[in-house]
C-alpha cells in the first residue's frame, strides 16, 4: 500500500489549488498538512521542484525575495506533475526527516501513478 511505504503527508493540487487527496501517516506532526500543501502550491506555481526552488532562491540569489511571498515553502518535497507535456497537478510532501527524503517520497508518488497520468 502506498501509504506505508511513503510516511508523513502527501497532497496533490490541481491547477487551481483543489487538493486531489491528502494521506497521513501515524507520526506526521501537526505542521505538515499545512506544509505539505504549501509544497505542492509551490511546485505548482513556480513549476519547478521545491528542492531546485530552495537552491535557485536561497539567500544572495537575485530571486530570493520571491520566498516572502504567501504560501511559498523553498523546502524539497513538492514536484509538479506533467503527463502528455503539460503540468497537470503537484504533490507535496511533509513528515519526512527532511526536505531531501520528502522529495523521495514526491518522486515515488508520482512514479506510483504514472500509467493513470498519460492520456
Amino acid at each position: 500500500m502506498l501509504e506505508e511505504r511513503l510516511p508523513g503527508r502527501r497532497r496533490r493540487d490541481g491547477p487551481f489549488r483543489h487538493g486531489a487527496g491528502h494521506v497521513a501517516g501515524p507520526h506526521a506532526g501537526p505542521h505538515t498538512p499545512s506544509t505539505a500543501t504549501g509544497k505542492a502550491w509551490t511546485a505548482l506555481s513556480f513549476k519547478l521542484d521545491t528542492l531546485a526552488f530552495a537552491r535557485a532562491t536561497q539567500s544572495g540569489e537575485s530571486a530570493s525575495g520571491i520566498r516572502d511571498l504567501p504560501g511559498v515553502v523553498a523546502i524539497g518535497g513538492g514536484r509538479p506533475i506533467e503527463a502528455a507535456g503539460s503540468i497537470v497537478g503537484s504533490i507535496g510532501v511533509s513528515g519526512a526527516p527532511g526536505g531531501e527524503a520528502d522529495d523521495v517520497c514526491a518522486i515515488a508518488g508520482i512514479a506510483a501513478i504514472r500509467d493513470d497520468l498519460e492520456f
